[in-house]
C-alpha cells in the first residue's frame, strides 16, 4: 500500500498559480476539442468579458 500524505502543502503560491493556469488550459483544450465552437461562443459571452487563458510562457515572465 502507498504511503498517505499528512504533512501541509508547503507549496509557494506562486508555483500554485502556475499549476492553476496550466490545468486550466489543459481543461479548456479539451472543452474544445469535444465541444468545438459552441464552447467558443459561449466562453466570450460568459460574466459579460471574455477570459484570459495563461500559457506556461507567458506566467514565467
Amino acid at each position: 500500500m502507498g504511503e498517505t500524505f499528512k504533512g501541509r502543502d508547503t507549496t509557494p503560491p506562486c508555483v500554485k498559480m502556475i499549476l492553476k493556469h496550466i490545468l486550466e488550459q489543459i481543461n479548456e483544450m479539451e472543452v474544445k476539442k469535444y465541444c468545438g465552437k459552441r464552447y467558443e461562443r459561449a466562453k466570450s459571452l460568459r460574466n459579460g468579458k471574455r477570459r484570459k487563458i495563461v500559457t506556461l510562457n507567458q506566467s514565467l515572465y
